[in-house]
C-alpha cells in the first residue's frame, strides 16, 4: 500500500510541476500579447487572456469556430468577433500562425516556441499531423541549390489516409473504376 502511496504523491508532484511549467511558459507569450497590445495601443482585458489560455491550452489546428467553442464553455460571454478579432492579434504579436489545410478553412497553430514541421493530412477524416525530418530539409536545401535559388520559406503537406481511415479508402478505390483517381 505505501508503493501506492508513494507513486501516488510522485505523480501529483510531476502533474503539479508540469502546471507550474506551462503557466510559467504562457506567462511569457502573456507577456508578448501585452507587449503587442501595448504597441497598437489597446489593453489586456480578461476576454483576452481567455482566449489566449483557450489557445494555448491545445496543440490542434483550430478555426475560428473551434476555439469559439472551447472558449465558451469558460466563458459564455465571449463573442465570436472577440475570438477572431484575438487571434489575428495573436497572430501580430508572433504567438499564433494560419495555415489552410486541404479543406480550404483557416485554422491556427502556435507559432511561439515551436519549431518549423510539415503537415500530413488526411484526405477522409482530415486529421492533421506535423511532421518534421532533418533529411527532408536538407533535400529542400540542395534542390533550390541546384536551381540556384535562395529559400526564404516553403510549405510540405502529404495527403493520405489514416490507419483509421485506409480501410474505408481502399473499399472507396477500389468501388471506382480502373485508373480513376
Amino acid at each position: 500500500m505505501a508503493c501506492i502511496s508513494g507513486f501516488a504523491v510522485v505523480t501529483l508532484h510531476i502533474e503539479f510541476a508540469y502546471y507550474i511549467n506551462k503557466r510559467f511558459e504562457m506567462s511569457a507569450e502573456l507577456k508578448i500579447l501585452e507587449r503587442h497590445l501595448k504597441e497598437k495601443k489597446l489593453r489586456i482585458t480578461g476576454q483576452r487572456k481567455q482566449i489566449l489560455d483557450s489557445f494555448l491550452g491545445t496543440e490542434a489546428h483550430l478555426t475560428v469556430d473551434n476555439l469559439y467553442d472551447i472558449v465558451r464553455k469558460v466563458n459564455p460571454g465571449i463573442g465570436r468577433p472577440t475570438v477572431f478579432r484575438t487571434l489575428k492579434l495573436l497572430c501580430e504579436a508572433g504567438l499564433a500562425k494560419q495555415v489552410r489545410l486541404d479543406d480550404k478553412r483557416t485554422r491556427y497553430e502556435h507559432k511561439y516556441g515551436h519549431s518549423h514541421h510539415d503537415h500530413i493530412i488526411c484526405l477522409e477524416c482530415g486529421k492533421s499531423f506535423e511532421a518534421f525530418d532533418e533529411r527532408i530539409e536538407e533535400l529542400q536545401v540542395q534542390m533550390c541549390g541546384r536551381f540556384n535559388v535562395v529559400p526564404v520559406r516553403h510549405r510540405l503537406e502529404i495527403f493520405g489516409f489514416c490507419g483509421n481511415c485506409s480501410g474505408a479508402a481502399e473499399r472507396k478505390r477500389r468501388g471506382k473504376p480502373q485508373g480513376a483517381a
